[in-house]
């Protein structure tokens, strides 16, 4: 009898695997808008890997209003499906004008970027 001297089949380096992180759900907690703005009644969802990518989504599209530089926001985020007393996370998040703004092209529209939210330490 002679041994098969194939090669085993080519399998995806271990590396990849231990890289790749799985994106976890949150939300807003205790969310109301500003008055004068409006938002969706729970404020949303936003899936990342870790809360604070989460936070500084949420903070851009409904805390945070485009033309304020001066002031620091506070808000929760709650992780869906995690045990209540372990899913809260607070944050304190800024709007920071841009040096230099960024220009995108999406099909054939402009897009300038002229600020961008920055997680801030706690006022005291």
């Amino acid at each position: 009898m002679t041994e098969s001297t194939t090669p085993p089949p080519e399998t995806k380096s271990t590396d990849a695997k231990k890289t790749a992180r799985k994106k976890r759900t949150f939300k807003l907690h205790s969310f109301t808008p500003q008055e004068g703005r409006s938002a969706p009644k729970n404020g949303g969802l936003y899936k990342s890997i870790g809360p604070s990518g989460a936070a500084i989504k949420a903070s851009n599209r409904w805390i945070v209003p485009k033309d304020d530089f001066d002031n620091v926001y506070t808000f929760f985020i709650r992780e869906v499906g995690a045990p209540k007393e372990k899913s809260i996370f607070e944050f304190s998040a800024k709007r920071v004008k841009l040096k230099k703004p960024k220009t995108y092209t999406r099909g054939e529209k402009q897009i300038t970027v002229e600020s961008k939210i920055e997680l801030v330490d706690k006022p005291e």
